[in-house]
């Protein structure tokens, strides 16, 4: 079952310019109502032959979605989701929404192709698909009729890494669940609201690459500590194509997990002593 969440478009409304562009707040384009991202950018097929997710309970940032979905696909125990954005949350139900509708692939991607930075998004072709998934939710649809004019939806990105495979897209149609356990808050407010939960996989995305400094980093790692099982895995940064340094300060800093890059997955993983 799909929580509630108590959407104030009023709010959301004020976060966006005359011509429906998100403006930065605090120097950053991330906070509750931002656009959400329509597809990933990351090399998920080597991420996920990295983290062998079969039977693995999963804490993932939903992102465009994709990944949550890839998890279940290969096997996943059980994923729950968090994210910054509402939107976020939105793309996700969208995409399921067409899943469980045994809508066929090429569809699939040209709704979110409509909608990547579509403005008046309800006068688009692909609102249809958005008003059905939807309509039974009152309160999403006033949110969404009064954030017309706004590109919540964000976009497309260009990937040079990965686009979802036929094989891929039917695997996730066959192991959809019902919905995901969804987490409104970002990474820094995300432990106390975990209630005590442990994993074997926390799947980070590149949330890190926007952190402010080295202490921020620890901070965030040590409190994740208490929600990562022995031999688990946390996924530090998925956008690294070139080897870098910025985490290896961890190794020094912690005595209970170490850093290991993967150059094929072009990620920073948190292995679990």
């Amino acid at each position: 079952m799909w929580q509630k969440y108590n959407l104030d478009s009023n709010v959301a409304r004020r976060l966006y310019m005359e011509d429906g562009r998100a403006s930065a707040q605090d120097d950053t384009y991330f906070y509750k109502y931002s656009p959400a991202y329509l597809s990933s950018n990351e090399n998920v097929d080597e991420i996920i032959n990295y983290l062998l997710p079969r039977g693995k309970s999963v804490l993932s940032v939903v992102g465009g979605g994709d990944m949550p979905l890839i998890l279940s696909a290969y096997g996943a125990r059980f994923v729950d989701t968090f994210d910054i954005s509402i939107n976020a949350y939105l793309v996700l139900r969208l995409k399921m929404h067409m899943l469980q509708n045994n809508i066929d692939k090429e569809r699939y991607e040209c709704v979110l192709n409509n909608l990547s930075e579509e403005r008046a998004f309800t006068k688009s072709w692909a609102w249809e698909f958005v008003y059905d998934a939807f309509q039974d939710d009152k309160d999403i649809m006033k949110y969404l009729y009064d954030m017309d004019g706004c590109t919540i939806w964000g976009n497309v990105p260009g990937n040079p890494y990965w686009k979802m495979g036929n094989f891929q897209y039917d695997a996730i149609k066959y192991s959809l669940p019902k919905s995901y356990n969804f987490i409104w808050s970002d990474l820094y407010n995300l432990p106390p609201k975990l209630n005590g939960k442990k994993y074997d996989i926390i799947y980070l995305s590149n949330i890190l690459q926007y952190a402010k400094d080295d202490d921020v980093i620890l901070d965030t790692v040590n409190k994740l500590r208490p929600h990562i099982n022995k031999k688990g895995t946390i996924v530090l940064d998925t956008l690294n194509p070139m080897y870098c340094d910025e985490y290896e300060f961890l190794n020094d800093k912690l005595n209970w997990a170490k850093t290991d890059y993967s150059e094929i997955a072009g990620a920073v993983f948190l292995r679990t002593r």
